[in-house]
């Protein structure tokens, strides 16, 4: 019998041309793809680290994804001892194996129609639309395999003179686009406009490219809200959201963009439908369950918040955001139980990514809200004089710390680092008014001038 996989795309199996039904979960088809192009036995202890280095039982959990595999596969082709792994796919055909043996051996010695077979081989990125932010070895894996096969497929397409300089500007666009993902959920000045070039970058090369469309709507969406209230910058997340659908209408991302969009200019009906058509496409983008709950929080839809930040911490465990916005929501719930858990959540993932990067602004001003919540008000006040330190005119870090120092009873310090916010028409009024971290400051005269500048 005949068993193809393909991974230059969605991934896909099927036997003697008839395709079989993956699991729907996205470790257990990363699982079979990593396997898949490891040539030896692979170590337990490797696997469980690549995949569930933050599970309680990552074991278990690989037991029960073998089991899934074995439900595909056949029990005969997925080999496993008390410390190794291996899959049995000696006679199955596999696209990927095919270009890397290709490459091994020397692109530049193939024949001209054996360099079209490999290169029709190609109907996507490799992992074409997995989400894979779980885990950052996972990623960091499947963003080099990208990478590898990205730069196979241009060889092969300069082996085909006509198609060469397309396929240089769309790798050069993906990388772009790649180096501009990396800041933009931080929402600190900085790494947008960091974001923003990589993106325009991207467009120049390749004009079409819905991905780098949605980014920079992302981008000019959180610029409008936290540090250039301009109509003019409304209006391009607007017009950016418009040409990631028009170019791309199935592609998750295109919708979270324009739900950001409409979320952002208070049409959140619009905004809610969006988000829900990107999570119908594709269930593990971790973007649209957490533009989602902002949404839903701004509004004042707290269950709902709650609802979104929650699956967006499941689904990326190295993220302390969703836990801790997860928290506040939960707090205005009054499930100060289930609050009280998350946070800890939270402060244990951003003490992990401060270990890596002790100058993360959005880990040190967030969290430093968090540890208001655990108790930790000393250690709270440290983490946010280093975060002014390190940033001194970054609005979305001034309202974080000043909701730090409003907490404790420092009104007029917490009124004054409002003011610098406020002053400039920056924030969304709508998420202050929902956000219970400013209770204290609610009838004060001053915090109800400063609110009505505010859009």
């Amino acid at each position: 019998m005949s068993l193809q996989l393909r991974m230059l795309g969605t991934l896909s199996v099927s036997q003697d041309g008839r395709a079989l039904e993956l699991p729907a979960s996205r470790k257990v088809r990363a699982l079979l793809a990593y396997l898949a192009l490891t040539p030896r036995a692979t170590p337990r202890v490797r696997i469980s680290r690549l995949l569930w280095d933050t599970a309680s039982d990552p074991r278990g959990e690989l037991r029960w994804a073998l089991s899934k595999l074995r439900g595909v596969l056949g029990a005969a082709r997925v080999g496993s001892s008390e410390d190794f792994i291996q899959l049995d796919l000696a006679d199955a055909r596999i696209d990927a194996l095919e270009v890397q043996r290709a490459a091994q051996a020397g692109i530049a010695r193939l024949e001209l129609p054996r360099a079209r077979d490999l290169l029709a081989l190609f109907d996507g990125e490799f992992l074409e639309g997995l989400e894979l932010d779980s885990s950052l070895e996972l990623t960091s894996w499947v963003i080099a395999q990208r990478r590898r096969f990205a730069a196979w497929r241009s060889q092969l397409q300069q082996r085909i003179p006509e198609d060469a300089a397309t396929s240089s500007a769309a790798e050069l666009a993906y990388d772009c686009y790649l180096q501009g993902r990396q800041q933009l959920a931080r929402m600190m000045q900085r790494g947008l406009e960091a974001s923003r070039a990589k993106f325009v970058r991207a467009l120049e090369l390749e004009p079409g490219y819905a991905p780098a469309w949605a980014g920079l709507a992302t981008v000019h969406a959180c610029l409008y809200e936290w540090f250039d209230p301009r109509e003019v910058v409304l209006a391009r997340a607007d017009y950016a959201s418009r040409r990631a659908l028009e170019a791309a209408p199935r592609l998750a991302e295109a919708h979270v963009a324009r739900g950001l969009a409409r979320s952002i200019a208070r049409h959140y009906e619009e905004a809610a439908d969006e988000y829900s058509a990107a999570i119908r496409l594709n269930p593990d983008l971790f973007d649209a369950y957490y533009y989602f709950g902002r949404s839903a929080f701004a509004r004042g839809a707290m269950a709902q918040a709650a609802e979104m930040f929650s699956l967006a911490a499941q689904l990326r465990p190295e993220d302390f955001q969703s836990p801790m916005l997860f928290a506040t929501a939960a707090r205005a719930l009054g499930r100060e139980s289930a609050a009280c858990e998350a946070v800890s959540t939270g402060i244990r993932r951003a003490e992990q990514v401060l270990a890596l990067n002790p100058h993360d602004g959005r880990a040190l001003s967030l969290g430093a809200c968090a540890l208001i919540d655990n108790g930790q008000t000393e250690r709270a006040l440290a983490w946010s004089t280093r975060c002014l330190d390190l940033y001194p005119n970054d609005t979305s870090a001034l309202v974080n710390i000043a909701c730090v120092h409003a907490r404790v009873g420092q009104r007029d310090e917490a009124l004054n680092l409002l003011d610098r916010v406020f002053a400039r028409g920056c924030g969304k009024r709508d998420w202050i008014v929902n956000d219970p971290d400013y209770a204290s400051l609610r009838n004060e005269p001053r915090f109800q001038r400063m609110l009505s500048r505010v859009r």
